[in-house]
């Protein structure tokens, strides 16, 4: 079973096969971050790999609860709920968490983005995929056997200084530490750590600047990352869960533990 931060994905045959979409969807299982979109699953045929797909029930869910006291982060951390252990004992184990949850910030410098939206930001895309890898790999270690991959959601942003806002540019980068660290303490175990850094994706994630961006910052950013042409430059989701199905397979994660994979179409240019 592969958890995510958007759904389950259970593997039970060879991914020679395309995969195909669906508007079908199946429950998902409890370890997931806030601002979720939407629930992937891949079912493994022995013909073909089985994409669901469905949209939640709003498309601007509330910001997640930030643990700020002691006792809410003990919450946050604590072992999976009983729905949860019900799950993982109903597909026996864990192979896969890909930290693929975020919201982007409005292009604001480190003078003018508001805490709010920092505290956001940063909740979603670090604190969240944080949470999620906490839980992964202490099953990871638990099943036996032992073992797991995770994959990073990150951006070309985790390199890049003006790529995005403060908020989003910081969370990025804090992203691809963790991911590193991850690599590095738990790859003798088995578990392996692994980056996409992504260029722009066909997702609406851009939602936020609904309600407005700061356009000196925006105008920025084209500047230094000039090229990107909606439709064309931006990497379409199929493509991205074809990289992820690729690195279920444990001796590939494990030879590309610790280390990025860009997806960009050369977007920002290389």
């Amino acid at each position: 079973m592969f958890a995510t931060t958007v759904g389950i994905v259970e593997k039970k045959a060879p991914f020679a096969a395309p995969l195909r979409m669906t508007n079908t969807a199946r429950g998902p299982i409890e370890m997931l971050n806030g601002q979720i979109r939407s629930i992937l699953i891949a079912l493994r045929r022995r013909d073909r790999f089985k994409v669901l797909s469905a949209p939640m029930p709003s498309a601007r869910a509330p910001p997640p609860r930030r643990p700020t006291k002691d006792a809410n982060w003990k919450a946050a951390t604590r072992p999976p709920s009983p729905p949860s252990r019900r799950r993982l004992c109903q597909f026996g184990r864990i192979d896969m968490l890909v930290n693929n949850a975020g919201v982007m910030d409005k292009f604001d410098a480190a003078g003018t983005v508001s805490l709010d939206i920092w505290n956001r930001v940063i909740g979603v895309n670090l604190t969240g995929a944080y949470l999620c890898t906490k839980a992964a790999v202490n099953a990871f270690e638990a099943q036996s056997p032992p073992g797991g991959t995770i994959i990073n959601i990150c951006s070309a942003a985790s390199t890049r200084g003006l790529a995005a806002g403060a908020a989003y540019t910081a969370s990025k980068h804090g992203l691809l530490g963790l991911m590193r660290n991850t690599a590095g303490f738990y790859g003798p175990k088995g578990i392996y750590s692994i980056a996409f850094l992504m260029g722009g994706m066909d997702t609406n994630i851009v939602d936020v600047f609904a309600t407005g961006f700061n356009q000196e910052g925006m105008a920025a950013m084209q500047a230094a990352n000039p090229g990107f042409v909606v439709g064309k430059t931006n990497i379409q989701l199929g493509d991205v869960a074809k990289y992820c199905i690729f690195y279920s397979d444990r001796a590939i994660a494990e030879s590309s533990n610790g280390t990025t994979v860009t997806i960009s179409k050369n977007w920002p240019a290389a």
